[in-house]
């Protein structure tokens, strides 16, 4: 079943015309539930990315999940110590045992620097985007799409809200509508306490 008719099956067929609107629901979606999952079941579902070098990685379209460097953890610094982490007079100097990392811009840089022979290994997620005839969400368990799915619906009747209080001036659809949404949030909520507990 993919994922426009599992939406369906929560409110009702969908207009061919929602479609667009319909995949922009379920992505955002998806990038909110990602954030409720356990960091532990992330790292079973993230991506590694090698660095060898001080050209970094760019995250602009990823969750960090995990780095280390030869072995070592690393950890984060705010971008304004850059400076101290590759300054070897500073306390904060990134060494071998004590890599740090930061990120500026969209860019993720370690000190020292990776290279061939020490290479950083950083875990990601990517933020999904989801087609409404997709079955799967790279990045994300099964056990995650029903969660998904609800809030896509509940974004939908959002706007579906908006629309007959805005447009129609249907206070008895809006309410309808209202009721559903409520119903609706009070099962994602279930949804979102559950996965908090996935291991």
């Amino acid at each position: 079943m993919n994922f426009e008719q599992r939406l369906e099956d929560l409110i009702g067929d969908q207009d061919e015309s929602l479609d667009t609107a319909i995949g922009d629901y379920l992505s955002a979606s998806a990038k909110e539930v990602l954030t409720a999952i356990p960091l532990e079941v992330k790292k079973r579902y993230a991506s590694n990315n090698a660095v060898n070098s001080s050209a970094g990685l760019n995250v602009s379209d990823k969750e960090i999940v995990d780095i280390e460097r030869s072995g070592y953890g690393v950890k984060q610094v705010p971008l304004s110590q850059k400076a101290n982490v590759a300054d070897s007079n500073s306390l904060m100097y990134g060494t071998k045992r004590t890599p740090s990392y930061y990120i500026d811009g969209d860019v993720l840089h370690i000190k020292p620097n990776p290279s061939a022979t020490e290479i950083a290994n950083i875990k990601t997620i990517t933020y999904p985007t989801v087609a409404v005839d997709a079955t799967t969400i790279s990045g994300l368990p099964s056990t995650a799409y029903y969660a998904v799915t609800i809030s896509a619906a509940i974004k939908l009747l959002h706007n579906k809200l908006n629309t007959h209080v805005q447009e129609d001036e249907d206070s008895e659809l809006a309410q309808a509508t209202k009721l559903q949404i409520d119903s609706l949030s009070a099962m994602y909520q279930s949804e979102i306490q559950r996965m908090a507990t996935l291991i």
